[in-house]
């Protein structure tokens, strides 16, 4: 039986804003917890890619649980543009 951790996860992460200069706050595992909005953290702008920072974007936090801290930020694949673009290319 191995009841070993996974040390480094991915999380989704839901943008806030820039609050404080040089960090991006962003609600990590929004959807659940205090009040299903996640809990807020700040990512050191560094980390972020521009087209990432804007309110409200979706994005996934990778996450190291042996040293606590995140280790870089991945776009998140949109499954809803991928089906309008194939319905689109099947009408015509």
């Amino acid at each position: 039986m191995n009841l070993s951790i996974e040390p480094i996860i991915k999380i989704q992460a839901k943008v806030l804003g820039c609050l404080r200069p040089g960090y991006l706050t962003v609600f990590i595992r929004y959807g659940s917890g205090l009040a299903d909005g996640g809990i807020p953290t700040e990512i050191p702008m560094d980390l972020v890619p521009i087209g990432l920072r804007m309110p409200n974007t979706v994005f996934s936090v990778v996450y190291d649980r042996i040293k606590g801290q995140i280790i870089e930020v991945e776009p998140t694949v949109d499954t809803t543009d991928d089906q309008k673009s194939t319905g689109e290319a099947a009408e015509e």
